[in-house]
Order: structure tokens, then C-alpha cells, then sequence
């Protein structure tokens, strides 16, 4: 059985310690990758507390993580991670 993602879950929940500002980092957040999807018309994103849903509607889950991953390098998956000088 073939299995298709519809979402992608970011969780910030560190920016929880930033206090007051918080909301100010989640919109930025918010802004930073909606620039980045923007060549992906269906999405939808969507705030909580301390994570972000990216709806991905009929877009291609491999195509919106790898832009994602140039906005958020160090929280890819093992696998996915780019590889540095001599690893």
C-alpha cells in the first residue's frame, strides 16, 4: 500500500522560552516560510502553540521538505541531513 503525507508538523517549542517576544519569533517563522513555499500555491499553513502544520493539499511532500530543509538545515532526518567537509 502506497502511503501519501498530507501535512508536515514543524515544532518550535524552544522559542517557548523566549517569553514575551514569542509571538513575534513564531510570525517571523511563520513569514520565512511562507517566502520559501511560495511556489507551492496550494498550501496552507496553519500556528498553534508551539508547532506549525503545513497542509500539503496535492503538493509533493519530497519537494516542499527540500526547500524547507534550505530554511531549517539541522532539523532534517537522519537520512536527509546534507553531509559537510569530509563526512
Amino acid at each position: 500500500m502506497d502511503y501519501r503525507y498530507d501535512h508536515i508538523l514543524i515544532r518550535y517549542g524552544e522559542l517557548s522560552l523566549k517569553g514575551k517576544n514569542r509571538n513575534v519569533f513564531i510570525r517571523q517563522l511563520k513569514e520565512n516560510i511562507k517566502k520559501a513555499l511560495k511556489s507551492f500555491s496550494t498550501l496552507e499553513i496553519e500556528s498553534q502553540h508551539d508547532r506549525m502544520y503545513i497542509y500539503l493539499k496535492e503538493e509533493d511532500p519530497n519537494e516542499v521538505a527540500n526547500v524547507l530543509s534550505l530554511l531549517l538545515p539541522r532539523h532534517l532526518p537522519r537520512g536527509r541531513r546534507p553531509r559537510g567537509r569530509g563526512a
